[in-house]
């Protein structure tokens, strides 16, 4: 059976390290979206808004 990663055509991949604050997260989408932690909270805070915005 083909594996997720396969079916998507991602095939070569990276292991990368995030900071494990609690945000750990937040710091891998940020850091796979913009190749650092620095947006994380700005990340966090937009799910946040999107939480209540979806559940109100």
């Amino acid at each position: 059976h083909n594996s997720v990663l396969q079916k998507w055509g991602c095939v070569i991949v990276t292991c990368l390290y995030t900071t494990g604050n609690g945000d750990c997260l937040y710091n891998a989408i940020s850091l796979a979206l913009y190749g650092d932690e620095s947006l994380s909270k700005n990340i966090k805070l937009s799910m946040v808004f999107i939480f209540f915005e979806c559940n109100v």
